[in-house]
């Protein structure tokens, strides 16, 4: 990289914020600066992954890093976000506001504790940063971290890279835990030894064998490839801990260890370890800086060739592409871009522009922007093209969710204009799309000011509430509309807005209503001649009207908020009253709520006057109030003459009422009989008057029982029915009367029966079920719960019923903003749960929970179904499972680093044995043909025999190469066309002098011209002489094996039959597995390893083909091999699969 493009891209990222430099960028002068910022940058990145970062606002995460997932246990990362800090420190996260840095026990996502090391600073008024790194008890892990303070120390003073790596290496072994410690330099295949140090059995010098050498490369490799940077290797008497550092992409420093055998590594210690070699390298990475600046061109075009975006370079000289990246190939499906279309469109395209096209991948929307430049000698034109055909697709999904929104929604611009709107807004607005696109925001709304700064705030970033802004439609008709929106941001900054509009004007209408009622009941108070107090459950006056403060004397703003003790209640009745108003902030009961009464008051001038008041209570917000009617009795005529007013609207209102008044004196006689009775008995006004009750109730003492009763009327014309009566008591100068409201419950009692059944049914149905199930309603009382759900609570039935459902099996979310049935309630949608629940006994028990609303016929949410999975013994099963997969993912590593291992061993064993067989067959070959002297018949039988034995070990060779060569990817196919008649006529002429050999004839069957094929000829051949090899092998003197090629639809078909012994079906699919062998005392007679079909069948595979075997014991066997026409290679064989 150029240094203007490195200037270039750190004040970008400087001007974001990403990096801060000691200086300015803008006052870098030399090379030397411009490097060292860079290099800070990619400092940065390995400090990243060695602590948890994060970031606190109002006690809950809103930004964390990886690394602070791995540290607390959290996979996703995203699970995080939102946390409250006291569940990640439970013990002392206050510490955290505290002290800049303190020593804090963390809770882990499986609930085990870790000791952490935390710094912690604000960022702003709002938020904190933290730091966290583990720090546990282990002493080799504190006497690391101590090692990496001191090297930190010793790079701020400037000293030289040996004396650190010298340092380093004597507080390492200070530990008592490491014998031995090497700092080298890596560069390629050499390793350059900085400090060695301790026992170490290797010289001072460190002379690495070649084996050695090759092996710790091998390893260097290993880890580039995998992203390990630390490998752990058990020997007899020690155990060897290597630490790689990787820098852009190279391992460039090893940090190598010897520990005592039975020590163990701890993964905190392996981290601290290559942290500690990161730091080394930091203090070497001055001499790399002339380096990295000369390979700077090589890497871009590393990055270019890598780039995801598809890369070509057009000559205006000679027409055509002259250079495309592997990218542009791949977008357009061809191995070159040799496309006439495209080099048109090349000449045609300048700047920026989007295009669909047919490409061999199908049909695409590309984005190309092209730049003239110079390329060598020539005016050329660099392209950068995009496939944004998934992008388009996904605006597509975007827009019809859009146009779907049953709200009101306008995408802003930051300049305030409209861009686009959906469906929904057009038909209530009532204008065109032309009409709203490009039209100002503001413009839409009747408060344009306000509408202005709503937009200009949010657009700011500002944290918006919603807004209600009036709207004037097309046809002039007002609507209130309720306003939200949210900030879309680019990486440049704001882009624009989203705008949520809902129709809220019957919402207005109605609280417009409430107001007036309200208006009107102050008025209607206000105008009142009983003064009308209102009281809250402390005993303080929350309203007071006019007669009010005509008969007390107090003004309005005199009395709020006062006590009603200290300004109304006389002392002689200050402590019935005290104790009193504490019973009524409880139960909202008392002596004279929903009475009337006399009594005494005082007014403001300390006059105690006699009253009438009338006290009835109510419920408001979940507290107690109360409301007095306040009557001055000191003018008893005037209230009289009232009274007999009152007494007329009564019997009106008694006479127009559907249920039975009537009136009888002390005696039982009826004195008064309203419509109601009439309608109900049957009797007349002139019937009954006069008459006794008796008639037509059976109720003795009927006067004396307590109200309401239910009892049974009679009609008549003699019918029963069940009626609900009330009695109440009343005198008359002198005399008792009572008055007796009798209703006609017939219908009321069959509804009773009814629900009385289904609830016996519902109570059936709770009872059957495995799981806990409650029913609960809007005032959170447990109504009805099943067997299951009470012994999960650990409370008897009949007690539950009627609880609080936080008393009874709560959570700790319970009387929250997070609490689930208040967001059951608030959105009227199921909820379904993981959570804590807690026991009566204070047990928490973790259930699956699934909370349903019950709704009336008209639709209002009225109760909450409830129902409680315990999955305690399912989580332990998880814990067991995730400790049993973590187990498997070690063995699985022990199990690839054998497998390696086997492959070099294989490989190097196959190439030294065919050395010395090469050798061992020339000689063999030369005294056979008299060269080196004369040989007797015997002496020439006995070199035949070692020449075929030395051929048949040669072969098997041949068969251990193939394996380890085509395992390791050394290997590969070389396609080409043929004709695949031809290969096998090749393969039997090959054996056919073997088959004459045992007498056996091979019959080929070409069925028709067979098509050409693109394959590895020579592979091909290899995998018929196997089958016709082992056909001929297995087959007894005299015998038939029979060759035939058929074209099956997309495929040719190539099958081996023999008439042999046969292969068992138990073992037909097992053949084809390396070192296989059916009957090994059998096949001991006839030779090999048995890898002669797990070879066919990888070449087989490659090809994009398949090999089946169908055997019959006694029988034969027939081997089908199926290649489709058009073959898709691989570039790799693996038999070991």
């Amino acid at each position: 990289m150029e240094i203007p493009e490195i200037v270039k891209e750190l004040r970008e990222e400087e001007r974001k914020g990403l990096i801060k430099s000691s200086y300015p960028l803008t006052s870098v002068r030399s090379k030397n600066e411009i490097a060292r910022l860079y290099y800070e940058r990619e400092i940065y990145k390995f400090l990243e992954e060695l602590f948890g970062i994060g970031v606190i606002r109002k006690g809950r995460l809103v930004f964390c890093n990886r690394r602070l997932g791995e540290i607390f246990g959290y996979k996703d990362v995203e699970i995080l976000y939102g946390k409250d800090v006291s569940q990640l420190f439970p013990e002392n996260y206050k510490e955290l506001n505290d002290k800049d840095r303190s020593t804090l026990k963390g809770k882990r996502f499986d609930g085990e504790r870790i000791l952490l090391e935390v710094f912690s600073f604000p960022l702003n008024k709002e938020e904190r940063i933290i730091i966290c790194a583990p720090c546990k008890g282990d002493e080799a892990v504190k006497s690391l971290l101590k090692c990496i303070r001191e090297i930190n120390r010793l790079i701020a003073m400037g000293k030289s890279t040996e004396e650190i790596s010298k340092s380093a290496c004597k507080l390492l072994l200070d530990t008592g835990k490491y014998m031995g410690c090497i700092i080298a330099f890596i560069e390629g295949k050499e390793i350059s030894p900085l400090v060695i140090e301790g026992k170490y059995p290797l010289s001072k010098s460190w002379t690495v064998t070649s084996i050695e050498k090759e092996f710790i490369l091998a390893l260097v490799s290993d880890a580039a490839r995998s992203g390990r940077n630390v490998v752990v290797i058990e020997g007899e008497k020690f155990t060897d801990v290597l630490v790689f550092v990787e820098f852009k992409g190279k391992v460039v420093e090893l940090l190598r260890v010897l520990v005592k055998k039975g020590e163990k590594i701890s993964e905190e210690e392996k981290k601290l370890l290559l942290e500690l070699a990161k730091d080394l390298w930091i203090a070497k990475r001055g001499e790399e800086v002339k380096r990295a600046l000369e390979e700077s061109e090589r890497l871009f075009r590393i990055l270019v060739k890598s780039s995801p975006v598809g890369i070509c370079i057009y000559s205006l000289s000679s027409n055509r592409i002259v250079y495309a990246n592997p990218s542009m190939c791949k977008l357009m499906g061809l191995d070159k871009v040799e496309s006439k279309e495209i080099e048109s469109i090349m000449r045609k395209t300048k700047g920026k522009t989007e295009i669909e096209i047919s490409l061999p991948t199908g049909r695409k929307k590309l984005q190309i922007s092209t730049v003239p430049a110079r390329y060598g000698d020539e005016d050329v034109i660099i392209a950068m093209v995009m496939d944004l055909t998934a992008e388009r697709e996904a605006q597509e999904k975007y827009r019809i969710l859009f146009e779907a929104n049953p709200q009101m929604v306008m995408y802003v611009n930051k300049k305030g204009e409209v861009v686009e709107v959906n469906a929904r807004c057009i038909k209530r607005l009532g204008y065109k799309r032309a009409e709203l696109i490009g039209k100002k925001f503001d413009e839409i709304f009747v408060q344009k000011e306000r509408a202005r700064e709503f937009l200009k705030d949010m657009l700011d970033g500002k944290k918006m509430k919603e807004a209600y802004l009036d709207i004037i439609t097309r046809e002039g008709k007002r609507i209130v509309g309720k306003i939200h929106g949210k900030c879309v941001m680019i990486k440049d900054g704001v882009e624009g807005a989203i705008i949520s509009i809902t129709d809220v004007t019957r919402e207005k209408d109605f609280e417009k209503r409430i107001r007036e009622t309200e208006e009107m009941f102050r008025k209607l108070s206000s105008s009142a001649h009983d003064g009308i107090v209102m009281i809250n459950d402390k005993g303080e006056v929350t309203f007071w009207n006019k007669a009010a403060e005509r008969i007390f004397g107090y003004k309005e703003d005199e009395i709020l908020g006062k006590l009603l003790h200290e300004t109304l209640i006389p002392e002689m009745y200050r402590e019935a009253y005290m104790a009193g108003i504490k019973r009524f902030e409880r139960t909202g009961k008392g002596k004279i709520v929903n009475k009337t009464v006399e009594l005494v008051a005082k007014r403001k001038d300390g006059k105690l006057i006699p009253v009438e008041l009338s006290i009835s209570s109510f419920k408001l917000r979940n507290k107690w109030h109360a409301v007095g009617i306040v009557r001055d009795i000191s003018e008893r005529k005037k209230m009289e003459e009232t009274l007999k007013e009152r007494e007329e609207q009564i019997r009106s209102i008694v006479q127009s009422t559907t249920d039975a008044v009537i009136t009888i004196d002390e005696n039982g006689i009826i004195t008064f009989w309203n419509n109601g009775a009439k309608e109900m008995f049957g009797y007349s006004e002139q019937e009954i008057i006069g008459r006794p009750v008796t008639l037509l109730v059976h109720e003795a003492n009927l006067l004396e029982r307590k109200s309401p009763l239910e009892t049974t009327g009679r009609k008549k014309s003699g019918e029963e029915f069940p009626i609900e009566l009330t009695v109440g008591k009343w005198e008359v100068r002198g005399k008792t009367y009572f008055t007796v409201i009798m209703r006609d419950v017939t219908e009321r009692k069959k509804m009773e029966k009814e629900l009385k059944e289904a609830h016996s049914q519902m109570e059936t149905l709770l009872n059957a079920a495995a799981d806990g199930i409650r029913i609960v309603r809007r005032d959170f009382k447990v109504v009805a719960l099943n067997e299951t759900m009470a012994k999960l609570a650990g409370v008897k039935k009949e007690e539950a019923i009627g609880m609080n459902c936080r008393e009874m099996f709560g959570s700790p979310f319970c009387g929250t903003e997070d609490c689930l049935m208040e967001r059951i309630i608030r959105t009227g949608k199921r909820i379904q749960t993981r959570m804590l629940r807690i026991r009566a006994d204070g047990k928490t028990i973790p259930c699956l929970y699934v909370g349903t609303p019950i709704r009336d016929k008209k639709g209002r949410i009225i109760g909450i179904v409830e129902d409680f999975r315990d999955i305690s013994k399912i989580e332990e099963m998880e814990m067991k499972l995730a400790k049993a997969y973590r187990k498997l993912e070690k063995q699985n590593e022990k199990l690839k680093r054998l497998n390696n291992l086997q492959k070099i061993f294989l490989n190097i064993t196959s190439h030294e044995l065919r050395t010395p067989m090469t050798a061992i067959k020339g000689y063999a070959q030369l005294l056979s043909a008299g060269m080196l002297g004369n040989v007797t018949d015997e002496q020439k039988n006995a070199l035949d025999t070692i020449r075929r034995n030395i051929d048949r070990l040669d072969r098997l060779i041949n068969d251990i190469l193939d394996i380890s060569r085509l395992e390791s990817g050394t290997i590969g196919l070389e396609p080409e066309q043929c004709d695949i008649s031809e290969i096998v006529k090749d393969a039997v002429d090959t054996m056919k002098f073997a088959a004459d050999a045992k007498g056996i004839e091979i019959v080929l069957e070409i069925d028709g011209k067979m098509p050409v094929l693109y394959a590895d000829k020579g592979r091909l051949k290899q995998v018929f002489l196997n089958l016709l090899s082992n056909a001929i092998k297995f087959s007894e003197r005299g015998k038939k094996v029979i060759v035939r090629l058929e074209k099956e639809r997309n495929h040719i078909v190539a099958s081996v039959k023999d008439f042999g012994r046969g292969i068992p079906k138990s073992k037909q699919k097992k053949i084809f597995e390396p070192f296989y062998q059916v009957d090994r005392g059998m096949d001991r007679k006839y030779g090999g390893l048995g890898l002669g079909l797990s070879i066919t069948k990888a070449i087989v595979k490659a090809h994009g083909g398949s090999i089946e075997v169908e055997s019959e014991v006694g029988k034969g066997s027939t081997f089908y091999v199926r290649l489709p026409i058009k073959a898709s290679l691989s570039r790799k064989i693996s038999i070991f699969q």
